[in-house]
């Protein structure tokens, strides 16, 4: 498969998606339920690590400035962690903000740093319970107006 397409898979809930997991595809009903307009996978950011242009591309776009990224683990921890640091100090113009499935989790088997610990340590806004904060749709809900 090619890296970066959307692959068509059955949920484990048997609802025929778009989404790359379960969890955005709930994040996406949460969304679409607030009438909170949003791009799947819409814009890609550059980066740079080390000495090459790399894209990220935020899980949901809800407006010119405004990105949630979907987390239920970190599959590479060095990679993964990196790359949102890094797009956090060189976008400080967009608001990211995280969604954790399980905050409570460790990291991985040799950290037991939380993911919640982890992005307090970093700065981000974030949730867990792999839900948007009902303050949070509000919020969005308000810069449509």
């Amino acid at each position: 498969m090619t890296k970066g397409k959307i692959r068509k898979r059955k949920s484990r809930n048997l609802t025929r998606t778009e989404y790359r997991s379960d969890l955005e595809w709930k994040i996406s009903l949460q969304l679409t339920e607030a009438e909170i307009p949003f791009v799947y996978e819409g814009e890609a950011l550059p980066y740079i690590m080390g000495r090459k242009v790399h894209n990220y591309t935020p899980d949901f776009k809800l407006g010119p400035d405004t990105f949630l990224e979907i987390k239920g683990r970190f599959v590479n921890l060095e990679r993964d962690s990196r790359k949102l640091v890094l797009i956090q100090q060189q976008h400080p113009e967009i608001d990211l903000r995280i969604v954790f499935q399980r905050e409570n989790q460790a990291i991985s088997r040799d950290d037991t740093t939380t993911y919640a610990e982890w992005a307090e340590a970093n700065g981000f806004t974030w949730a867990g319970k792999g839900a948007v904060p009902e303050e949070w749709l509000l919020e969005f809900k308000g810069r449509l107006h």
